[in-house]
């Protein structure tokens, strides 16, 4: 199943979402970013622009140390900070942060080293960014990077009451040999997902639309809050043991993400693909396609990784001690 194949998430878009316009975007970013690529003399962008992180090759290294590159990333958590200062809970929202970016450094094999913080409102309230620093703290330590810093600002007149917005960016470390992605994927390697913990942190403009009659129960905003997982332990936990050819990270536009991973001229052969019951109560409420659905949430898989059909048990009995589902979802195929 490619993009194409996917439908186009009429109800999405209907919530506000352009989903046509920021794929149009990000293809014009590519193109402008390939017209031509500098050599500058301190390092050179090994990938392009459309991989989950850039990576860098650093010219400053001594000759006597080992080659590394810096891989970065940057991103948010979108309209769930709406729903966050509506709550006037920040507690668990950094988690959200650092884990859209962290999440994505390890789908090019890049270990996240260290982490920034963008916090930006209409007038600052000490409990509300004591919260959400906190938050990012506790989520730094967890996936095992520094957090080197960041900038808070005040913001009247842009943002009104309680809003805000936040923004993160990430620094990751490989070596040339630890980078996996699409060049390594060939036929006959297995596609199996990490579960998601909840909705993550996307389609929070169509899941406010749905919601928003029963906003105020309890019970929902732990759902609707719940933050999204770390992969970064588990990945390199499997990493240690197993071959990892490639890795993506299903955020917005769901399980389009996959293709790109996928080489050109081969494809995904895909089981059936089950959601958790989170995403299948969301279906039939909204009357979703099956396909609509797959083309904007995880639907409970939140990490999706390339590896031989080999390791597929090993891989189950390690995704499992770390408390996460295993599922088995197609084969790569010509």
């Amino acid at each position: 199943m490619r993009h194409d194949e996917l439908m186009q998430t009429s109800l999405y878009e209907k919530s506000g979402v352009k989903i046509n316009k920021s794929n149009q975007f990000e293809d014009w970013i590519s193109g402008l970013v390939k017209k031509k690529k500098k050599q500058f003399v301190h390092g050179r962008m090994i990938n392009e622009i459309g991989d989950y992180a850039g990576i860098y090759e650093a010219n400053f290294m001594s000759q006597h140390e080992d080659n590394h590159y810096l891989a970065v990333t940057t991103d948010g958590v979108g309209t769930k900070s709406k729903l966050a200062a509506h709550y006037g809970d920040l507690s668990f929202l950094g988690q959200d942060l650092v884990a859209m970016n962290v999440n994505d450094l390890i789908c090019v094999g890049a270990r996240p080293i260290m982490f920034l913080d963008y916090f930006a409102t209409s007038s600052l309230k000490l409990n509300q960014a004591k919260q959400f620093l906190k938050s990012v703290k506790l989520a730094c330590n967890q996936a095992q990077c520094f957090l080197a810093g960041g900038e808070t600002a005040e913001m009247p007149g842009v943002y009104h009451n309680s809003e805000f917005d936040c923004a993160g960016f990430a620094v990751g470390v490989l070596k040339p040999s630890d980078r996996i992605g699409s060049f390594q994927v060939r036929p006959g390697h297995q596609l199996i997902s990490i579960s998601s913990s909840g909705f993550h942190s996307n389609g929070y403009s169509l899941i406010r639309e749905v919601y928003k009659e029963e906003i105020h129960k309890k019970k929902l905003k732990e759902v609707l809050l719940k933050p999204t997982a770390l992969y970064v332990d588990v990945f390199f936990n499997l990493r240690s043991q197993i071959k990892i050819y490639a890795a993506a990270h299903i955020t917005g536009n769901g399980f389009r993400n996959v293709d790109r991973i996928v080489p050109e001229g081969l494809k995904v052969k895909y089981n059936r693909i089950e959601f958790s019951e989170l995403f299948l109560q969301l279906q039939r409420k909204t009357q979703m396609s099956t396909k609509e659905m797959l083309s904007t949430f995880n639907c409970g898989h939140g990490l999706v990784l390339v590896v031989d059909e080999v390791n597929l048990l090993k891989v189950k009995s390690i995704v499992e001690s770390h408390d996460f589902k295993f599922s088995q979802l197609g084969e790569i195929v010509g």
